[in-house]
């Protein structure tokens, strides 16, 4: 797999990490020493809702070899940054009609 963030691109290793069906996908990606990320790990899972079912795409930096610094302020980031760009899961909708 070849991930690009910032059009800076990585080769990794994609892992299959659990699996339950119609419910939960949990990925592990091992990215080679160059780009000294270590392991990433991204779930997706589906949780039913009142209105349908709700998609919750989470990306967990705690298995990465980031300085514990980069780690923080991707956490921060992530919780009050303005996001930039389409987002991972745009035009999904579009792909279900």
């Amino acid at each position: 797999m070849t991930d690009e963030m910032n059009r800076k691109r990585s080769k990794a290793l994609a892992e299959l990490v659990h699996y339950e069906k119609d419910q939960l996908i949990h990925f592990r990606y091992h990215y080679e020493e160059s780009a000294q990320i270590g392991a990433v790990d991204e779930i997706f899972e589906l949780r039913s809702g009142n209105r349908g079912v709700e998609l919750v795409h989470t990306v967990d930096f705690d298995q990465s070899t980031l300085p514990w610094w980069v780690k923080l302020l991707i956490g921060y980031l992530n919780r009050f940054g303005k996001a930039e760009g389409e987002g991972p899961l745009d035009g999904i909708a579009a792909l279900l009609d």
